[in-house]
């Protein structure tokens, strides 16, 4: 892998701690919603108004976090060294 292939590993595994973070945020305060209804007004959604809503977008932002995580580790393996990394882990689990 080349230099670029690691600033760019870097960069989304940044992406996925932040959007992760974001959604344990989240959780104590509500969600700030950009669009509502097609217009550029923003609403705030908070767990006891808008259960369904609410519950919708720490789903969809809790697997966006941990897809990203997911991405990193799946673009790493395309290192040879960081693939040995990963059969020796392997290794040690199974019997």
């Amino acid at each position: 892998m080349d230099v670029k292939d690691w600033i760019l590993v870097i960069i989304i595994f940044a992406c996925g701690i932040i959007t992760l973070t974001e959604a344990v945020f989240f959780m104590r305060r509500g969600v700030y919603t950009l669009r509502f209804k097609g217009t550029s007004r923003r609403e705030y959604v908070h767990r006891s108004d808008r259960c369904e809503v609410y519950w919708l977008y720490m789903l969809l932002h809790t697997c966006a976090g941990f897809a990203m995580i997911v991405l990193g580790f799946w673009i790493m393996q395309l290192d040879p060294t960081v693939n040995g990394w990963y059969a020796a882990i392997r290794g040690h689990f199974t019997l």
